[in-house]
């Protein structure tokens, strides 16, 4: 078995700048970020990696000619794809990554298994990418097994999710980070049942547990006297970042010993330090670069709260990260957020709902909130890296004879 977890997401997008300052090295990015890059995608080879299975990352780029693998920290290969975007024929309207090398990378690594991410492409396509490859891995003999990976497909226009929902038919198996998208395909759509699995991404627990909110703050270097609220993600418009920053003056006339930390990247945070500044808050609001693991950890047990107002997710990997924290969440009641916060986990409002969002900040903050231990631990046990690592490793032999001793 040797098995491309391959993302259509053009990842080289997201350090655009520092592809761009480093024009000279065409491998910068790949060698440097991607390489030593912890994103789920890489823990989903990890632990594939641990059951004995060949298995590589691939990305599609929009900034290389050429195809080039390279070895993540992790131990597995990661593999850069030429792509182009149909945006420069067409209108940005009808984007779409497309790329013909990456067929050929199939065949000539002898690819048997593809782990597909994001299914989910533009919804204005009738025939996009991911359904072009889920043709080419039925007629080629490949195994292949969509992941869902935020938005819905009941948002797709009528005669588009049919289509969709007809390509998805021709594949092996589905597996969805979203309960509720997963009843929405079987019932609604008819998807066989049988093969539609509910499949959390894994977290290495290793990396992320409780400890004192007072050692946190040493090792960071902040104030004891300040209470924290944290977010943690892209800067995108549909990540709802604004929502928090238009509510906290009012926050702050409550409690105004609080400090907001954003932590991430993106094209959308030249407006959000507009709003800052308009706002008067760049004295409580800290921007922060992404940080590793081993500092992240420090940075979940600091907050009180940690915020994800998205206007849609799959099921964020943040949120995982901050529960095995044992860190209180409030999050937005889209994709599969209710899978994890539901049963008194965390604390969930409705997308846009500034008032109930800020109703709920306020309350956490003045009485605070019990987090259901019992089903804490029990989610915890069902997303630590090794125990999911069996679990895919089944859904990818379901049909095969062989058996694989780990």
């Amino acid at each position: 078995m040797k098995v491309a977890f391959i993302s259509l997401i053009p990842y080289d997008t997201y350090s655009e700048d520092l592809i761009r300052n480093h024009s000279e090295d065409p491998d910068f990015f790949d060698r440097e970020i991607l390489a030593n890059h912890s994103d789920p995608v890489h823990k989903w080879c990890k632990m594939l990696l641990d059951k004995g299975i060949k298995i590589e990352f691939w990305y599609l780029s929009r900034y290389s000619s050429n195809v080039k693998a390279f070895r993540h920290k992790y131990g597995h290969e990661t593999r850069r794809i030429p792509s182009f975007n149909t945006k420069k024929i067409f209108s940005r309207y009808f984007e779409n990554e497309i790329s013909f090398s990456l067929f050929k990378e199939l065949k000539r690594n002898k690819i048997s298994h593809v782990l597909l991410l994001n299914y989910l492409q533009n919804k204005r396509i009738l025939i996009d990418f991911s359904d072009m490859l889920i043709i080419f891995c039925r007629r080629n003999g490949i195994k292949i097994f969509p992941i869902y990976g935020g938005d819905s497909i009941d948002n797709y226009p009528l005669v588009k999710k049919r289509l969709k929902n007809s390509f998805l038919k021709m594949t092996n198996e589905l597996l969805c980070q979203s309960r509720r998208e997963i009843n929405l395909m079987v019932d609604k759509l008819k998807f066989p049942g049988e093969k539609a699995h509910y499949f959390l991404n894994p977290l290495d627990l290793q990396f992320f547990y409780p400890i004192s909110k007072d050692q946190a703050i040493r090792q960071l270097g902040l104030s004891s006297s300040s209470k924290y609220l944290l977010y943690i993600g892209r800067f995108e418009y549909g990540k709802g970042i604004h929502h928090i920053i238009n509510i906290m003056h009012v926050i702050l006339e409550r409690h105004p010993n609080i400090v907001f930390i954003m932590m991430g990247k993106g094209g959308y945070l030249t407006e959000l330090r507009k709003l800052i500044n308009d706002l008067a808050l760049t004295e409580k609001i800290i921007i922060k670069e992404p940080v590793e693991n081993n500092k992240l950890l420090f940075y979940y047990n600091i907050a009180d709260i940690l915020l994800l107002p998205s206007y849609s997710e799959g099921t964020p990997n943040v949120l995982m990260e901050a529960i095995a924290c044992n860190t209180v969440c409030i999050a937005t009641d889209v994709g599969g957020i209710p899978d994890l916060l539901s049963e008194d986990i965390g604390i969930m409002v409705k997308p846009k709902d500034e008032v109930a969002l800020l109703n709920e900040i306020c309350l956490v903050l003045n009485k605070g909130f019990v987090i259901n231990q019992n089903k804490r631990n029990k989610l915890l046990s069902e997303i630590d890296l090794n125990a999911k690592g069996s679990e895919l490793l089944e859904i990818l032999c379901k049909d095969e004879s062989m058996k694989i001793l780990n």
